[in-house]
């Protein structure tokens, strides 16, 4: 037996029916043996290897013998014992958008941290490149205390291609790759590349069930579409979504008021507005939201009011340039309405929290950054919490653009109008991939022409767009999709909020497909403890901790 190496740092060592590969990568820091057999690399001329790190070139397999020419290999002795480091583990969350970081990737976070109490692992987070994020996902994952480190989407290629990291992460010898959002074929590059163990969180779909250690699901409906031999990597563990909602005790329930409300005979509705956190579409619903704030006050005689929660990828300036003329084209173009932020110093809503699993009222208060005040002097109060389900319970309709939210709205049981202007759709850049997605990326008039015919193609096929529709095919809450104007939104609004009876009864549904479509959790599992529960447990599974 031959014992070679290469300038890159892998170990090949050949005999009559097989290689021995051992990767002792100087960037990843592991050792590992793998053995794999001549026959799978006749006729190929270069091998990624299971560690991952790079692409040797020049290696080929003659009647079971590898050559190379003496520059590329060298004899070395044995790697050197496992050092401290190589003695933990690595987690590796894989997420990309605002909503996925929000809702998915935090509740594992708790978990992970939770079981690992007396275990010590990493956990990084690598976000993916995705059209859809906000561009301030990092900002939000960096908030978590529970990460150790975040990477950012700008480097994910160079880690994927070449095992490297702009700081020089350091990786251990065992981990596991947890999809949470984004492109499912990422984790399984990732988690070869790094030599770990992948876990695959679906809520729609199984893609890769012969490639993947482990694949959780939302729904036990998704396995009637898998294989029967991959039904042993499929686990049904219920629905992060929930888990995000109620925390670690999905049963629980919250009661919220606020001190100094008006009386009853003084008592007005309030209305919520959402318009997403990511910029293409703040561009359309923060003007177009402060154009139906306009109708409704006129058609209330100014007895309502508006709530405004900031997403946790968006900000005040980011609110601040969408309703300005000057800023966004679409007002002038679509004759919506424009506004300005006005910064608050002080200014407190103060709510009693009370939470029935103790003897006592929690007080909590909601800071009020600013108002969003419109060209007709309509005050709409913008509202800082994360999670802010104690901002959603306040509202009694809420009107929302399609996403992430639309789900925990669905949970909490809050009536919706879920709207989706179709006014500009070239805005969204990202509705498919392949050559279609790049031509819709050109600049100029092609790309929005591309853009703009996607776009229309996707949603005429697309089927329900609030999640609550989505999880039982049937419309529970309105969607309102298309050139719809702001003034028929308001119309709307209008019959529910002066039709108790139909609000009651939206809210009744919403909260009877919560509670049908909670799923029991894995195996195992105590059922209470959820989605998450059952990923961070099937993460120490396969570490075998």
């Amino acid at each position: 037996m031959d014992l070679l190496k290469g300038s890159s740092g892998a170990v090949l060592s050949s005999s009559r029916r097989s290689l021995v590969l051992v990767d002792i990568d100087r960037n990843l820091h592991i050792s590992q043996r793998r053995v794999i057999h001549v026959s799978t690399f006749r006729n190929i001329s270069g091998l990624w290897n299971h560690g991952g790190h790079l692409e040797h070139k020049g290696w080929r397999t003659t009647k079971g013998v590898r050559k190379c020419t003496p520059s590329r290999m060298s004899v070395i002795s044995c790697s050197a014992p496992p050092t401290k480091e190589e003695a933990q583990t690595d987690v590796v969350l894989l997420s990309n958008g605002p909503g996925e970081v929000a809702t998915w990737v935090k509740p594992v976070l708790d978990s992970l941290r939770r079981q690992s109490e007396n275990t010590c692992i990493r956990i990084s987070v690598v976000l993916q490149p995705c059209p859809h994020a906000s561009g301030r996902e990092v900002e939000l994952v960096e908030s978590y205390k529970q990460v150790d480190r975040c990477l950012g989407p700008e480097y994910f290629w160079k880690l994927v291609l070449f095992g490297t990291t702009e700081n020089d992460w350091t990786w251990n010898r065992r981990g596991v790759c947890v999809f949470l959002g984004g492109d499912q074929f990422y984790t399984l590059l990732l988690s070869q590349r790094l030599g770990y163990k992948s876990i695959i969180y679906s809520e729609d779909s199984i893609r890769w069930p012969g490639l993947v250690d482990m694949y959780m699901l939302r729904s036990a409906k998704m396995l009637s579409g898998v294989p029967f031999w991959a039904h042993s990597k499929c686990r049904v563990v219920g629905d992060l979504f929930s888990d995000s909602v109620f925390g670690l005790q999905p049963q629980r329930k919250e009661l919220h008021t606020f001190k100094g409300a008006d009386s009853p005979e003084e008592a007005v509705p309030v209305v919520g507005f959402l318009p997403g956190s990511k910029p293409s579409k703040l561009a359309l619903g923060v003007p177009y939201f402060m154009a139906v704030a306009n109708h409704l006050h006129r058609l209330t005689i100014g007895r309502i009011r508006f709530m405004l929660p900031l997403a946790p990828t968006a900000t005040l300036n980011m609110i601040e340039k969408y309703a300005a003329k000057s800023s966004n084209p679409n007002i002038l173009e679509f004759s919506w309405a424009s506004g300005k932020v006005v910064l608050n110093d002080e200014s407190l809503i103060t709510m009693d929290h009370k939470d029935e699993r103790k003897s006592d009222a929690v007080v909590s208060e909601l800071n009020v950054v600013g108002h969003l005040v419109t060209d007709e002097a309509v005050s709409i109060e913008i509202l800082q919490q994360f999670p802010a389900y104690g901002v959603f319970s306040r509202f009694n309709l809420c009107i929302t653009t399609i996403g992430t939210n639309t789900a925990e709205l669905g949970y909490l049981g809050i009536p919706m109008l879920v709207v989706l202007p179709t006014h500009a759709l070239e805005v969204f850049k990202g509705g498919t991939g392949g050559l279609l997605g790049l031509l819709a990326n050109v600049p100029g008039a092609v790309g929005n022409s591309v853009a703009r015919n996607v776009n229309s193609a996707l949603l005429s096929s697309s089927g329900y767009l609030a999640w609550p529709n989505r999880w039982v095919n049937r419309e529970i809450v309105p969607e309102l999709v298309g050139r719809i104007e702001p003034v028929d939104v308001a119309n709307i609004a209008i019959y529910y909020l002066g039709n108790e009876e139909r609000l009651k009864e939206m809210r009744e549904q919403l909260l009877r497909i919560q509670a049908r479509h909670r799923e029991p959790s894995a195996p195992g599992v105590d059922e209470k403890n959820g989605a998450a529960e059952a990923v961070a447990t099937e993460v120490f599974r396969l570490l075998a901790i």
